[in-house]
């Protein structure tokens, strides 16, 4: 037989022991054939295989993880697997009644097929069970791939490698067959041993089938994957790959390097080169290198609300040097929420070179990267003596894997600009406790020297996490202190001790209508390091789930929050400032056209952007955050945002500050390799100077991008960007017979009613990949 079930020695001693078999679950095995010749996809007309294909490796009984967990799956699939001294070929034959999803979308976005039917590949080819290749493939034949890493939760899509697919839809559902090159994986020769998962996903019911099953009342996917065996005389072989682009550009933008002397540069034909290269040695380990690197295709940020913060907000990397193999350079992060991270790549914001070492080498991980920065001597007036001068980063991370998915870390991050440094490090752990339960934790110190002298602190964090089918629980302990400092990572708030805590019940009548429906709570204690109560939060919601992927979440919150004269200078004690509020979370995509999700909240809030010599006071603040996408074709996606954030006075009830974004994104897919994209954004931010001290300003944004995609690597971008701020054309007030701005003429970069251009660029970029 060529697939059988195996009991893990760990259920067997179990067994002896008396302890039952209530948790043991049996191994799926598989033996994949070699094949002579390469099976096609036209091997399956009428979704039966022929020809080369009676050559393959057939499974079948998929089952449902989301909704039915453990229920046959509505729609029967059929997979079949071989491979050759090339390729591992996967081919997944979809039965389906009713009409297949399926959209010509561009090859991976941030959240790809977000209402197509496709499938999903896992590829464990360590068996660590902890890392994982994903790939994915609509009816289309629309490819992503990306990396899974076990504990996160959701794929990480900025890897790219070369793969094949086709896809076919027919009467009855539809075909998709994959080739996967032995050289484009990561995996040792020597070990004949992966692990695989297949996924179907069908749209309509929002559905998950595994094979084999997976299911959601234990934690993890990895841990219950299948083992495939039968893989001889592959490698991933010597793999070279070069990636060298050269661009040309015109531009004009606004230069405000020298905030006293604001100015307009400008140039005509401007050319640029650079080269990418990925080395594969001891068939695991990969090296990157990078020169001059440009990410003038990559597209702006998804728009969030940065008004009246106190701390900063997190944007997620887009650039793809910095995004790959990003799980090698970070602990694991277990906790509900956005936890301190002490790697923060957009913290490196214009580098000319980076080299980074990734892979894995029997237990251990690593992960090494060096690379400087341009922008912070840059961002400084010409006169200062650090101005020109380049911040230089190195990141280092190794772990070891100790027994079923726990592992031991220790990391190290340096940043050096002109004399000053901050070095922070330290160790991490977690540890699988059962095969529902987890627990981290995460100590490092860290050293700075600047101009003000010596710092030093410490940063420890402890988690505990437990999901299963009906529930998720979550508590987590910070201990960060004042002076503790991660230049390249995102710590947002230091000086605090707190709890963070968060769980939810779900019933699941699993009916025609009401899928699941329970509560979801979470609540957060803070304190100082002087034993400060500085932040009380707790928030109730009642979630319904229903049919047709549509969500309903009423939410009810309550928050206190205490500043310090430490905080706000005009402050001459603590304050204590309390609120409440409630809201409600709409989420539905219940056509193959047709998605939103919409936040509305309505609660009271600090107004921390108080008139000059002021002290921080109470408002009422009203959020909206809505998200529409439409598929008015297969080949057309118009993804809108809508975001509103408006404060009023609690006493007077005069506004304070209107802050509204709106953006449009429209991407027009001619081909599976062509595309059309095109951004508008407008962001206006009215704010009433009798009470608070922010600017009102306005902003347009214009973004064009024509692609021609043929794999990762080989690409053709045409791009032309346009912006346009609310300022004067002249920028400032002159010195009389001088260009040079006059210092005392009451402000600098002029407000205007009108908007100026302020920037605009067009380029054309060409890349291609070599490989050997």
């Amino acid at each position: 037989m060529l697939r059988r079930h195996l009991i893990p020695l760990a259920c067997f001693a179990s067994l002896l022991a008396g302890g039952g078999a209530k948790n043991c679950r049996a191994t799926t095995s598989l033996r994949v054939p070699r094949v002579a010749s390469p099976p096609r996809i036209e091997d399956f007309e009428e979704m039966a295989a022929h020809g080369a294909a009676s050559e393959l490796e057939r499974v079948t009984s998929f089952i449902q993880n989301q909704p039915s967990d453990g229920q046959p799956a509505t729609e029967p699939t059929d997979a079949y697997l071989g491979y050759d001294e090339r390729n591992l070929y996967i081919i997944m034959v979809c039965w389906q009644k009713k009409g297949v999803r399926a959209d010509l979308t561009r090859r991976e976005p941030a959240t790809p097929f977000d209402s197509d039917d496709y499938v999903e590949i896992t590829l464990d080819t360590f068996r660590d069970e902890r890392h994982a290749f994903i790939f994915d493939v609509n009816p289309k034949g629309v490819q992503a791939d990306g990396l899974w890493t076990e504990g996160e939760g959701q794929p990480d899509y900025s890897w790219d490698t070369v793969w094949y697919s086709r896809a076919r839809v027919t009467r009855n559902g539809y075909v998709i067959w994959a080739a996967v090159p032995f050289r484009s994986l990561r995996f040792h020769s020597s070990d004949k041993l992966w692990g695989m998962t297949l996924c179907r996903y069908l749209a309509r019911n929002n559905e998950y089938d595994y094979w084999p099953r997976v299911s959601a009342r234990i934690a993890g996917r990895l841990n219950q994957e299948a083992h495939l065996t039968g893989f001889d005389n592959i490698s991933p072989g010597r793999n070279l790959q070069f990636i060298p682009y050269v661009e040309s550009r015109t531009f004009r933008s606004l230069d405000t390097s020298d905030p006293t002397q604001p100015r307009f540069d400008s140039a005509h034909f401007q050319g640029r080169a650079g080269l990418d290269s990925k080395m594969v040695f001891h068939d695991s380990l990969v090296l990157d290198t990078t020169i001059r690197p440009d990410f003038a295709q990559v597209e702006s940020d998804q728009p969030q609300n940065t008004v009246n913060q106190r701390f900063e907000v997190f944007f997620p990397e887009k650039r793809p040097f910095f995004l790959e193999n990003a799980n090698f350079f970070e602990a694991p992060l277990i906790a509900v929420g956005q936890q301190p991270r002490m790697v923060f790549t957009r913290r490196i914001a214009d580098p000319t070179f980076g080299v980074r070492l990734s892979g894995k080498q029997g237990p251990w991980n690593l992960g090494f990267m060096v690379t400087d920065d341009r922008s912070p001597g840059f961002s400084l007036a010409v006169t200062d003596a650090s101005y020109g001068q380049r911040a230089y980063f190195a990141i280092a991370r190794v772990s070891h894997d100790l027994g079923k998915q726990s592992s031991i870390g220790a990391m190290y991050t340096d940043r050096e600009f002109h004399g000053s440094f901050n070095r922070a490090g330290g160790l991490d752990g977690t540890v699988r406790l059962n095969q529902n339960w987890n627990a981290s934790y995460r100590a490092y110190i860290s050293s700075s020297f600047d101009q003000n002298g010596y710092g030093f602190g410490q940063h420890h964090d402890a988690a505990l996490f437990g999901t299963g089918r009906r529930f998720t629980f979550s508590l987590e302990y910070l201990d960060i202190t004042p002076k503790f400092l991660a230049l390249a990572g995102f710590v947002p708030r230091t000086d605090q001790r707190s709890l963070n805590q968060y769980g939810h019940f779900y019933w699941r009548p699993e009916g025609k209508r009401l899928v699941f429906h329970g509560w979801e709570e979470n609540a957060t204690q803070l304190w100082d390091h002087h034993n400060t109560t500085l932040q009380q939060v707790a928030s109730v919601d009642y979630v319904f789930a229903f049919c047709r992927n549509i969500i309903v979440a009423p939410i009810l919150v309550y928050e206190s929050d205490v500043l310090r004269p430490l905080d706000f200078a005009g402050l001459q004690r603590n304050q204590e400032y309390a609120q409440d509020g409630g809201g409600i979370f709409l989420r539905g995509n219940p056509w193959r056209a047709l998605s939103w999700n919409t936040h509305i909240f309505r609660d009271g809030t600090v107004v921390v952007v108080p008139p000059r010599g002021q002290s921080p006071y109470t408002g009422n603040e009203t959020a909206i955050s809505h998200t529409l996408g439409i598929k008015p074709t297969e080949r057309l996606q118009i993804d809108n945002t809508y975001i509103l954030e408006r404060v009023v006075n609690g006493k007077t009830r005069h506004g304070i500050v209107n802050s509204n974004i709106v953006r449009s994104k429209w991407n027009y897919q001619f081909t599976r390799e062509f595309s059309l994209r095109l951004i508008a954004q407008y962001n206006g931010l009215l704010a009433n100077p009798n009470y608070s001290s922010l600017p009102t300003t306005k902003n347009m944004n214009f973004d064009v991008l024509f692609t021609y995609l043929l794999h990762p690597g080989t690409a053709v971008y045409v791009g032309y960007n346009s912006n346009l701020e609310n300022i004067e054309p002249g920028l400032c007030i002159h010195l009389p017979g001088s260009e040079r701005c006059d210092p005392n003429a009451g402000g600098l970069l002029r407000s205007s009613n009108r908007l100026t251009n302020d920037g605009r660029q067009l380029f054309v970029k060409i890349s291609y990949l070599f490989q050997r």
